[in-house]
């Protein structure tokens, strides 16, 4: 499928106002075919639309979070249920501790719950847990920014992928490491 006049448009819009037309490395032109669809306008169930009027089976779920489907009727009236007592406070609400009541019941071997807002602050604090409870563990990190050493780093080509290291972790930029493995 060719993109019209209108969604080249706005894929323009989108890259001229937001570093690679996207908010996260995974929704960015790079990551999708070329006969992708540029921008959504609207998701139900499995399904979403694009500028166009295009329907699509959305075969990515929300970057996998959208386990139910979009607008899942359910979620919608407790959301809309939740939005009525307040949101984004800044103190602990009460349905955290509860939660966090509940996780630990149910899974024993959880002592403790740390609610975070996306995978990269899962992410971050699963390497800061795993550094503190075992310092001489060597942790990889596949990054999708460019980390190319600088000429004063001393660089290895493995799987014909530079790394390097810095501070006992090892630096495999994302093209590289998921094109040469």
């Amino acid at each position: 499928m060719i993109p019209s006049k209108k969604a080249l448009e706005i894929s323009e819009r989108l890259h001229n106002l937001i570093p690679a037309g996207g908010h996260t490395y995974s929704k960015g032109d790079d990551q999708f075919p070329s006969n992708a669809p540029r921008a959504l306008v609207y998701g139900q169930g499995s399904h979403v639309w694009d500028s166009d009027g295009n329907e699509f089976v959305d075969w990515g779920m929300g970057l996998r979070s959208v386990i139910l489907g979009h607008c899942y009727p359910a979620v919608v009236e407790a959301a809309k249920s939740a939005l009525g007592v307040g949101a984004n406070f800044c103190r602990p609400h009460m349905l955290e501790l509860e939660l966090a009541e509940l996780i630990t019941k149910t899974i024993p071997s959880a002592e403790m719950v740390k609610f975070a807002k996306n995978g990269s602050d899962t992410t971050t604090a699963a390497v800061l847990i795993a550094t503190l409870s075992a310092p001489a563990l060597r942790i990889c990190f596949i990054s999708s920014i460019d980390l190319s050493p600088p000429p004063t780093v001393s660089g290895m080509n493995i799987f014909s992928a530079v790394f390097f290291t810095i501070s006992d972790r090892l630096f495999l930029p994302y093209r590289l490491a998921t094109t040469s493995m």
